[in-house]
């Protein structure tokens, strides 16, 4: 239902459900969802330069106006300088070019902020470290977001991989 509401108004919902029907044996379902467009975002929005809240409106207003679907936040509470935890996805283990002290506002304040600022680019999450906040606090909040964005916020959940965090939190 959440896939309707975002952008998919005019999908057949069997194509949302494309491939738990497929499994079922409607092979219309599968052709439908693989006719459906390309969407693109730009990603790490709250991060560098993007910090600041005119140059935050500024990026997503451009990507809005570009035609991007979707801009996407990262999220630390704090990174503790000196952290020995490996990053899972660079050579060398660390993450943002190995500097600590990046300037790394809460996701879902910047995305309300720059949201107020829009019309119709979706926000998301890529991730939420669900671990450090109360889960039924951060329901409240995001399901407050979308409601208030008319069902623009796209939310990705994860652990965290960062036990230096932990600690300090």
């Amino acid at each position: 239902r959440s896939l309707v509401r975002r952008g998919h108004q005019d999908a057949d919902p069997g194509a949302v459900l494309g491939a738990r029907q497929s499994v079922q044996g409607d092979p219309r379902s599968v052709r439908t969802l693989c006719e459906a467009e390309m969407k693109f975002g730009i990603r790490y929005c709250n991060t560098a330069r993007y910090t600041k809240a005119e140059n935050a409106v500024e990026l997503v207003q451009a990507a809005e106006a570009a035609g991007f679907e979707s801009a996407w936040t990262v999220d630390h509470v704090v990174v503790p300088e000196g952290y020995e935890s490996k990053y899972p996805y660079t050579d060398d283990g660390k993450m943002a070019g190995g500097k600590n002290d990046i300037p790394l506002p809460d996701p879902l304040i910047w995305m309300s902020y720059v949201a107020a600022r829009t019309e119709k680019i979706n926000f998301g999450t890529g991730i939420l470290i669900m671990p450090q906040r109360n889960p039924v606090v951060a329901a409240k909040q995001v399901a407050t977001l979308d409601y208030m964005t008319g069902g623009r916020v796209l939310l990705g959940i994860g652990v965290g991989w960062m036990e230096e965090e932990f600690a300090a939190i």
